[in-house]
């Protein structure tokens, strides 16, 4: 007869074989960086005036939209606000903290410091970054995301040495134009808020899609995309030229204004001033 092996012994089977199961993951935190914002003037600091601080404005200008709160960061010396967004309309993907940074400096190359303090902080060193900052190479309110910078902008250089070699971040442009004054002219600052909420909608664009390519598709070409009225640039400051002199032949058809002690007597659609 053939022996019998006795049963052997029961064993744990960890199974390491086999692959391990999908495991959530956090998404990675987003920081959105405007650029303008000086903490003094003088000093050695050139005065800056609304066309390089574009960049401040449209944060801030998202910040309204969607009731931001910001509050002073006396380690980082700027100004931050916090939110979080849902990856999807019913926020089953997870959610996105977004981080809205406004850096307060003395000069241009102290902008590098407060993002350096920032970036620094736990959870940040995978951080997706935007920058927005005013370009003057552009026309007034045209708008481009680049993921190059220009060197010429002491700022911006700053910002990308904080930042490291390895680390690379995306670019809205503002375009200020190329004018040798730093203060707007009149056609300008009534197209301002349109030019703040177009650069605010981009954030958004930013925000809400991965690709860098789809998101330069639609803010940097938006005759070809359904884009809000009014974002091409060539239309902003023909808008406000045609509501002023539509203003002012509205003002020359209106009658001159009664005298001193006189009133208006108003026979068959004209009027007649009648002093008494």
């Amino acid at each position: 007869d053939d022996p019998q092996r006795p049963r052997a012994l029961p064993r744990p089977r960890l199974g390491l074989w086999a692959p391990r199961g999908p495991e959530l993951v956090e998404p990675p935190q987003v920081l959105v960086i405007g650029l303008g914002r000086q903490r003094r003037e003088g000093g050695g600091a050139a005065a800056r005036g609304p066309r390089q601080r574009m960049g401040a404005g449209a944060l801030e200008a998202l910040q309204r939209r969607y009731h931001v709160k910001t509050h002073f960061d006396a380690d980082t010396h700027a100004y931050v606000g916090q939110c979080k967004a849902s990856l999807d309309k019913s926020g089953r993907a997870g959610m996105q903290k977004i981080h809205l940074m406004q850096p307060m400096a003395d000069g241009d190359a102290d902008v590098g410091s407060a993002i350096w303090k920032y970036i620094n902080k736990p959870g940040m060193n995978t951080a997706t970054i935007l920058f927005v900052l005013s370009d003057s190479q552009l026309p007034f309110g045209q708008i481009r995301i680049r993921t190059s910078y220009n060197g010429n902008d002491a700022r911006i250089r700053s910002a990308y040495a904080a930042l490291g070699r390895d680390r690379r971040a995306s670019c809205l442009h503002i375009g200020v134009g190329s004018e040798q004054s730093d203060k707007l002219l009149p056609a300008e600052v009534d197209s301002l808020p349109r030019v703040l909420s177009n650069a605010a909608t981009a954030i958004e664009v930013w925000l809400a899609e991965a690709d860098v390519g789809l998101v330069m598709r639609f803010v940097n070409r938006p005759e070809l995309y359904e884009m809000p009225t009014g974002w091409p640039h060539e239309q902003l400051l023909e808008a406000p030229a045609a509501a002023a002199a539509a203003s002012s032949a509205q003002r020359q058809n209106q009658p001159p204004p009664p005298l001193e002690g006189a009133s208006v007597v108003v026979v068959s659609g004209a009027s007649v001033v009648v002093v008494v």
